[in-house]
């Protein structure tokens, strides 16, 4: 998906280099380790755990599935969108996870500006919510606000469109004047 990008710890002066690319065929030990070295074994949707289950998922275009990947292959963050079935237009935002000893660095921001990026340009997503489940306030709290700005550039651009549509509609009308001029007696 990108060619990578360098994070820095301050703290400690060390660096990663992260490539952010979709979930694919034999990611899924090391997907399970990244949300275990999170949840340990107490993550509760068992089923986004299975590789076959989230191939399908991704293949069938019901979700997407992003991973923050090392040039060693090792899956240090994770972060997802899955339409929603119920909500048609809306999407959850899940499995949004890094790794304990890459946190603080940049990372988890980094995978989420661009799963946005690529939720924005999905048809039929006008809304983003989330199933926060997180450790760290900060984030829970960035997190917030990213969505909140994600959702209203989505529903600026639909407003712009919806405009256009309209004025477009109203020049190409066959009775302009029509609707002009409204006389109002009391």
């Amino acid at each position: 998906m990108d060619s990578g990008m360098i994070f820095e710890n301050r703290e400690t002066g060390s660096s990663v280099n992260v490539c952010f690319r979709l979930f694919r065929q034999g990611d899924g030990e090391e997907f399970c380790s990244c949300i275990e070295d999170f949840y340990g074994g107490g993550y509760p949707y068992k089923e986004y755990l299975d590789e076959e289950f989230l191939l399908e998922k991704c293949a069938a275009g019901e979700m997407t599935v992003l991973c923050g990947v090392t040039p060693e292959g090792e899956i240090i963050s994770t972060s997802a969108v899955r339409k929603d079935e119920e909500f048609g237009g809306s999407a959850l935002l899940m499995l949004r996870v890094v790794k304990k000893a890459y946190r603080g660095m940049g990372i988890g921001k980094a995978q989420e500006e661009r799963l946005f990026r690529y939720a924005e340009g999905q048809e039929g997503i006008c809304s983003l919510y989330a199933d926060v489940m997180t450790h760290n306030s900060v984030s829970q709290g960035s997190l917030a606000y990213a969505v909140g700005t994600a959702i209203l550039s989505n529903q600026l651009e639909m407003n712009e469109a919806l405009n256009a549509s309209m004025i477009q509609m109203m020049e190409q009308s066959v009775t302009p004047h029509l609707g002009g001029n409204i006389d109002v007696y009391a």
